[in-house]
């Protein structure tokens, strides 16, 4: 059975956590422990790189048990909302407030929109070629970006603009704490065809402005300093350092 926040009595859903006035002078412990609210391998490394080795980190495909969460959101900071509050309700129904004291759970939504297309594939970017394939859940990579390129045919170069945009929710795990949510966006246009293979999702399609090289040639050091991820993790990583400053 999926997770959802449809159901407003439900205890996974967004609307029954409990959050705290942002003026509460509730006492904050350190998150030592952040569990990434994906079993995306490539999201979780990127995650680990650009976070550092401040925290020690799980993941979803440590959490076999944990249902998978419904995205019912309209748009990416909804749905990282929702998986990061459903994580942290799960894990306090099976893990107890003792033993999630010093956790936190980070929700991300991020997808691709492109001008020509009205903001497609957007929410849909992972499901972008599922239903062309007659397959439910996220469709290859591979078929997802034939599908944008197909799509993009008669579109002039000029009129293939686009923009990855990435959502991040932080809840700690604590019952009653707020979620706090950080955004990145990082424009470019949609090249004729896939061009390199580093990267995953729609990056071998994707020049980032300033560049003539799509995220899939760039490499992964150039993309972890421009990407819409790198950039909200970055705004999480300021907030993180200020609420929970490190002491000798």
């Amino acid at each position: 059975m999926a997770l959802t926040a449809a159901d407003p009595d439900s205890p996974f859903s967004p609307e029954s956590y409990r959050h705290l006035d942002p003026t509460s002078t509730q006492t904050c412990l350190p998150v030592k422990t952040i569990v990434i609210a994906s079993r995306n391998p490539h999201k979780v490394r990127e995650f680990q790189k650009l976070l550092g080795s401040r925290f020690k980190y799980f993941t979803l495909r440590e959490f076999s048990s944990m249902p998978p969460i419904q995205e019912t959101g309209t748009t990416f900071e909804e749905n990282a909302r929702i998986k990061a509050e459903a994580t942290a309700n799960w894990l306090l129904l099976k893990r107890g407030t003792d033993r999630t004291l010093d956790w936190a759970v980070l929700g991300d939504d991020s997808g691709l929109e492109v001008d020509a297309l009205n903001g497609d594939p957007g929410l849909q970017s992972a499901r972008y070629a599922s239903a062309d394939l007659r397959i439910s859940g996220n469709a290859p990579d591979a078929a997802n970006m034939a599908k944008l390129i197909k799509a993009l045919e008669a579109v002039p170069a000029e009129q293939r603009t686009a923009r990855f945009r990435c959502a991040l929710a932080l809840t700690e795990v604590r019952s009653g704490l707020p979620t706090t949510t950080f955004a990145g966006q990082c424009d470019g246009v949609i090249s004729a065809e896939p061009r390199g293979s580093q990267g995953f999702g729609y990056d071998p399609v994707f020049i980032p402005n300033d560049f003539s090289q799509t995220f899939g040639e760039l490499g992964a050091d150039q993309k972890d300093r421009i990407s819409h991820r790198a950039i909200a993790i970055s705004a999480l990583r300021d907030w993180v350092t200020k609420r929970y400053p490190v002491t000798a």
